[in-house]
């Protein structure tokens, strides 16, 4: 059945890095499971939503699972994790509303559907016995494994790695310094906040390779108002300032230093 006129897929955003769908495709898909969800839709309509949001979450499994696996102590913790973070997707997309305009994977995000510490808490022992083993190390001044990957996600960031970092042919002396010391303060900064205050700044500056995101579409996902937003933002900044003055200088350049009126 051909899409009413009304859902043009040119209002959809774009599926996030990682996620192997072409911009069109992703928007149908995403389209048919909106209008499959209609009070007033067919029993045809409905099975092409429930197929479209199938297939839609298939695609978005690799990007769901590494980030609800960036920490994850084991395979079996991994998997557990894996499968606890695309339930809560499946629940987070039956109310997503497209027409907002805010990405898709910036929504699950913000909604914690692919938390890795949200996870955490459905009670897995294995993990609860690691954070314990990792406060008596940091107790004890012991060093804590990190991963060593060039692709592993540093700070909780899926898109967000020491590769990001890693010298390109295009890349000339200065140019080169200033990204490894730039990748460096982000790793750094981003490894120090909460899940939460991490997702913040993601949204709102792109750190993880998005676009960044206005506070009052920030303000929706998360039940908050405009100032409100901008405070939990500067909390952060300032914490940042204090921790790393090169992201520091990197956010302040795009403008970071929030009013409650942005």
């Amino acid at each position: 059945m051909a899409m009413p006129a009304t859902l043009q897929t040119n209002i959809v955003p774009p599926a996030p890095y990682g996620v192997r769908l072409e911009s069109d495709v992703h928007a149908r898909l995403i389209l048919r499971i909106v209008h499959g969800r209609r009070p007033t839709a067919t029993e045809d309509e409905r099975k092409q939503g429930t197929a479209a949001r199938s297939d839609l979450l298939t695609a978005y499994l690799p990007w769901i699972k590494a980030r609800a696996t960036a920490t994850s102590p084991s395979a079996q913790a991994s998997e557990d994790r894996a499968a606890k973070a695309y339930l809560l997707c499946v629940e987070a997309l039956a109310k997503y509303d497209p027409f907002k305009g805010v990405p898709l994977g910036a929504y699950l995000i913000l909604q914690r559907a692919t938390s890795g510490e949200r996870v955490t808490l459905a009670g897995m022992p294995l993990d609860q016995f690691t954070r314990k083993q990792r406060r008596s190390a940091v107790q004890n001044g012991q060093p804590i494994s990190r991963p060593a990957s060039l692709g592993a996600p540093v700070g909780g960031v899926d898109g967000l790695s020491i590769e990001d970092g890693a010298p390109s042919q295009a890349d000339g002396p200065q140019e080169l310094a200033e990204r490894s010391e730039l990748s460096a303060a982000i790793a750094e900064a981003l490894g120090e906040l909460t899940e939460r205050q991490r997702d913040l700044m993601i949204s709102r500056f792109g750190l993880g390779g998005g676009a960044p995101m206005e506070l009052k579409e920030i303000g929706l996902l998360m039940g908050m108002n405009v100032p409100s937003v901008s405070k939990a933002v500067n909390r952060v900044l300032a914490q940042i300032r204090k921790a790393s003055p090169q992201l520091k200088a990197h956010l302040d350049a795009f403008g970071a230093i929030e009013t409650a009126t942005v």
